[in-house]
C-alpha cells in the first residue's frame, strides 16, 4: 500500500513538472503590465550632451539652450513670426505597455505650443516668437520649463528648462 501510494505521488510530480515545461506557467492570453520606469525630454536630434545640469538647492535643474534662428522663421495660424522646435522623449523600457504621454508648460509670451496642432502637446512641437527691439534691450532670453507625464498608472515625469538666446 505505502509503495503503490509513493509511486502515485511520483507519478503525479512528474506529469506536473511535465505540464509546467510543456505549457509555462502563464496562462495563454494574459498579457503583463509593463509600467514606464523613466522619461526624459531629449533635443530634436537627441542629442543628450546639449542639455547641462545645475543643482540649485537640492533639485537639479536640466536646461537647453536654443538659439533662436530667423533663417527658420515661419508664421503661426494668426500670421505671427515664429520658429518651430521639436523635441523628442525617449521611454525606459522600451516596451512599456502605455507610451503615451502628455507634455505642459506654463502661460508664456515667446514659447508656445502650436495652437494648429491638436497634437502638439503630445509630439513635443512648440513654436518660438521672437522679441522686439524694446525686449531684446532688457533681455537676449526667454524660458521656460517644459513638463512631459506618462499616462500609465507610474506617472513618472521629467521637467527640462528651454532657454532661447535671441542673437
Amino acid at each position: 500500500m505505502k509503495k503503490s501510494v509513493l509511486i502515485l505521488i511520483s507519478a503525479i510530480t512528474v506529469a506536473a513538472l511535465v505540464f509546467v515545461a510543456v505549457f509555462g506557467t502563464m496562462a495563454s492570453g494574459v498579457i503583463p503590465v509593463i509600467y514606464v520606469s523613466s522619461i526624459r525630454i531629449l533635443p530634436d536630434d537627441r542629442d543628450e550632451s546639449k542639455i547641462t545640469t545645475q543643482t540649485i538647492g537640492e533639485k537639479e535643474v536640466k536646461s537647453l539652450r536654443i538659439r533662436y534662428d530667423q533663417s527658420r522663421v515661419t508664421y503661426d495660424e494668426d500670421h505671427n513670426p515664429c520658429m518651430p522646435y521639436w523635441f523628442s522623449t525617449e521611454i525606459l523600457p522600451s516596451d512599456a505597455s502605455n507610451q503615451k504621454f502628455t507634455y505642459s508648460l506654463p502661460e508664456s509670451r515667446y514659447i508656445k505650443f502650436n495652437a494648429s496642432d491638436d497634437q502638439s502637446k503630445s509630439r513635443g512641437s512648440i513654436l518660438i516668437y521672437p522679441k522686439t527691439a524694446e525686449e531684446m534691450a532688457f533681455s537676449k532670453t526667454a524660458s521656460v520649463t517644459v513638463t512631459v507625464k506618462a499616462n500609465d498608472a507610474k506617472h513618472k515625469s521629467d521637467t527640462l528648462n528651454f532657454v532661447v538666446v535671441y542673437a
